[in-house]
């Protein structure tokens, strides 16, 4: 099962929208302004539109479907208050198991959105492809086993935070990256930690 959207897709300002299924593909155009945005890859989960409207998987990893192309792919825009683009555990390394080359922003930070952009995969991989840019008014947190950004924009602003943590490897390549503080920690379970390539 699937959802991709190619059209556009507009929420009422400070909304939410949440694409969920086992894959799921924008090459379209969803925009919430002021407004939380996620695109995520799981089976089991829970949303809060009441609370803080986010996804939460259950502790249980995520039924695994073989092949190693994206779970989550976003190649299209978005833009909100607060974006996410997740995949669930799914106990194995799946290659770029969240991949994106499309413009990714989460503006509003001044009139009290969150201004943030997460893309985070457990224990598999993170792709920022060429031309892809993320653009944040206050933080930009990568998080995954491995993480590639090549050829891409991203920027938190003049006051704004970067940072890409992952329990394997960082490749950062031929990239703009801007921000006030940026964090590259690559940290196994190995002695010698992880790898940071830049």
């Amino acid at each position: 099962a699937a959802i991709v959207n190619r059209g556009p897709v507009t929420i009422r300002d400070g909304g939410f929208a949440a694409c969920v299924a086992p894959e799921v593909v924008n090459d379209g155009v969803v925009i919430a302004t002021l407004g939380k945005v996620e695109l995520a890859s799981g089976d089991e989960f829970t949303v809060d539109p009441a609370g803080d409207g986010l996804i939460r998987f259950s502790t249980a990893r995520g039924v695994d479907r073989g092949g190693d192309g994206p779970r989550v792919r976003q190649d299209g825009t978005v833009e909100g208050g607060y974006v996410a683009l997740t995949a669930q555990d799914m106990g194995r390394l799946v290659q770029n198991a969240v991949s994106t080359g499309g413009v990714t922003r989460a503006t509003g930070f001044a009139r009290g959105a969150d201004g943030s952009i997460s893309l985070t995969a457990p224990g598999a991989g993170v792709a920022v492809a060429a031309g892809a840019e993320l653009d944040a008014d206050n933080s930009v947190a990568i998080e995954a086993a491995e993480v590639s950004i090549a050829d891409a924009q991203v920027d938190a602003g003049d006051e704004g935070s970067v940072t890409v943590a992952a329990t394997g490897s960082i490749a950062l390549t031929d990239s703009a990256v801007r921000a006030a503080s940026v964090t590259l920690a690559a940290d196994t379970d190995e002695t010698d930690g992880g790898d940071v390539i830049v």
